[in-house]
């Protein structure tokens, strides 16, 4: 859904992926930031957010208005796919 939501802002890159440890390791093993986090803190603080290089969120999915508040998205009532 919050896929949705960001595609109908116009805000969906090239770069933006998901990726599961346990069907793809090497996506998390190629990735400094991902796999220092692991190290540090272990599979169980999954899932992680990442935005141009940088730990957004761990431990849990982000919240609409928290990915809006990321891409710059703001509340304009004459946006499709508003709130």
């Amino acid at each position: 859904m919050n896929r949705e939501i960001l595609g109908r802002q116009g805000t969906m890159h090239d770069q933006e992926r998901q990726y599961n440890l346990s069907q793809q390791p090497m996506a998390f093993a190629d990735n400094t930031v991902a796999s220092a986090f692991l190290k540090r803190s272990g599979e169980k603080e999954l899932p992680l957010m990442l935005l141009d290089g940088e730990i957004m969120l761990a431990g849990r999915y982000p919240e609409r208005s928290e990915l809006k508040r990321w891409c710059g998205i703001t509340n304009n009532p004459d946006a499709p796919g508003r709130e």
